[in-house]
Formats: structure tokens, sequence, C-alpha cells
């Protein structure tokens, strides 16, 4: 849907006129799922979800994802109104890849110097955002700290998904 949305984003002829209601719909796109694991690499982390979600384009520049990639920007630059965590999504102007942030603002991707794609986040850097459904895979671990499935479980407002191996041993 993302990917729709940002294809079909009407830009108005001034550039900071961005408030309109399609803008306003992506951005509340962002914030309908998103699947969350406690680990960063391995299988069951938030790397090996972008790897297969991105395909070919995981690891080439943010100007080569595909159009309605949600992106985490990693570094906090006051001077630009930009914080570690910010999440937008990359859309198309003029020909241009650009990140769409809150506010509604555009922001070229060269301006945000460290950003990683956000269609799945650490439970960790997921704390203080709500979204509408919530995916939370909960790999093998010998230990887990119920605080943690807790923090993942309560990013949803709706409705939440606890996605965990056949033969987990702390849940069997």
């Amino acid at each position: 849907m993302l990917s729709q949305l940002a294809a079909a984003l009407p830009w108005p002829a001034d550039p900071d006129a961005l408030d309109g209601p399609a803008c306003q719909a992506l951005l509340q796109e962002l914030e309908r799922c998103i699947a969350l694991s406690p680990v960063r690499q391995g299988r069951w982390g938030v790397e090996a979800l972008h790897r297969a979600l991105l395909g070919e384009t995981e690891g080439l520049p943010l100007q080569r994802w595909p159009l309605g990639t949600p992106v985490l920007n990693r570094l906090n630059r006051p001077e630009q109104g930009l914080a570690n965590g910010d999440i937008g999504v990359l859309v198309q102007r003029g020909g241009e890849r650009w990140v769409l942030l809150s506010g509604p603002r555009l922001l070229h991707p060269a301006r945000l110097g460290a950003a990683e794609p956000a269609l799945a986040l650490t439970v960790h850097k997921a704390q203080g955002s709500q979204y509408n459904e919530v995916l939370l895979l909960l790999p093998p671990m010998r230990h887990w700290d119920p605080r943690l499935l807790y923090t993942g479980l309560t990013r949803a407002r709706q409705r939440a998904v606890l996605i965990t191996p056949a033969d987990h041993p702390d849940l069997t």
C-alpha cells in the first residue's frame, strides 16, 4: 500500500505546501503495520527481514530503494529538525527521490547521513511508537525477558500477532 500511495502522490506547485490529504494518508500508512524483532541479526532479525523484503535493492543507496519504502533516520540532526528514530517514506518528485517526513516536509536522502529501511524494527527502536498492527517475531532464545515481549506487544493499538518457531523452548 505504501508504494501505491507514494507513486500516486500529487505534488503541489509550491514545495512548501505538502499538508494535503494525500501526504497525510501516506504518512498515516506508516503507522498501519510493523514487524518487530528483539534482534538485528540472524534468521529472525531485522536485517534478514529487510533482505527478504527489499530483495536485490537491499544494501543499495537509499535513492535506489523502491518507492514507498519506510526510512529510519539514525542520527540526531537538530539543525534539520531530525531526531534518531524519525521515520519517513521514500517518494519521488520531479524524477528525484526524497524522504517525506511528518510535518509534512521533504528531505533529500543525502541530508539524512545515516538511514536504514524501516520495514521492520527492533523492539528497542520501536519504544515510544504505536502501530495499528504489530507482527512480533520471537526467535528461539534460551532465555528472554518478558519485558521485551510486553514492550513489543504494547506497540499495537488494535492487533498484535506473536510469531514463534513451532518448537520454541520457552513456549512449550
